[in-house]
C-alpha cells in the first residue's frame, strides 16, 4: 500500500519487517519479492529467490519459481546469462508455460539477441495476444531488427491501449521511451 501512494521508505521499512517473519527459503516469502524489484532492491528479491529454489528443488512449482527469478533478472538487467539459464531451464520443466517464453524475450533483448527475442515475442503473444507489454516489446524488437514502420506502430497500440505501460517502461527501460529508435 505504501509503495501505490508514493511511500517507497515505508515500503521498504514494511518489506524489513516482513522478511524478519517470514521463514527464509519458505514459498511464502515470494510474496516479497515482486516488491523487492519494483523497489529497486534487485538483489535482495534474487537472494530470496535463490533460498527459495534451494529448498523447494523438487517441487512442482519450481519451472514457476525459476522463472520469477529470471524474469527479476531480466528486468534489472542483472546476471543475464544466469537469467537466460533459468529461463531455459523452466521451460524444460514447464514446455506450455508461456510467461516462461515471455520472461526469455526479455532477456534476449537485454542480451540484444532480437532474432531470439523475436521468435519468443512471437510465439508467446500467439498465444496470449492481450498483453500490451509483451506488444511494446515486441515492437522495440521489430525495430532493433529494421522493421522501423510495423514496429513503431506495434508500440505505440500498446501504449494506446495501456498507458501505463509508459510507468513501467520509465522504470525498466528508460532508454525505450523515445518515439525514434534508439
Amino acid at each position: 500500500m505504501r509503495h501505490g501512494e508514493g511511500d517507497d521508505a515505508g515500503a521498504l521499512a514494511d518489506l524489513a519487517v516482513a522478511r524478519q517473519y517470514t521463514p527464509e527459503g519458505s514459498l511464502d516469502a515470494l510474496a516479497i519479492t515482486s516488491l523487492y524489484v519494483e523497489l529497486g532492491q534487485v538483489q535482495d528479491a534474487l537472494s530470496t529467490y535463490n533460498a527459495v529454489i534451494a529448498n523447494h528443488k523438487d517441487d512442482a512449482r519450481l519451472g514457476q519459481l525459476l522463472n520469477g527469478r529470471c524474469w527479476s533478472r531480466a528486468l534489472a538487467n542483472v546476471e543475464l546469462d544466469l537469467a537466460l539459464a533459468d529461463c531455459n531451464r523452466a521451460l524444460k520443466l514447464n514446455p506450455k508455460n508461456g510467461a516462461i517464453l515471455d520472461s526469455r524475450a526479455l532477456v534476449e533483448f537485454r542480451l540484444k539477441n532480437f532474432t531470439d527475442a523475436r521468435a519468443d515475442y512471437d510465439a508467446f503473444l500467439a498465444h496470449s495476444d492481450n498483453q500490451p507489454w509483451s506488444h511494446y516489446m515486441r515492437g522495440w524488437t521489430r525495430i532493433k531488427l529494421g522493421e522501423i514502420g510495423p514496429g513503431s506502430a506495434e508500440r505505440d497500440a500498446a501504449v494506446a491501449s495501456d498507458p501505463a505501460i509508459i510507468v513501467r517502461v520509465r522504470h525498466y527501460l528508460p532508454e525505450y521511451l523515445g518515439k525514434t529508435p534508439g
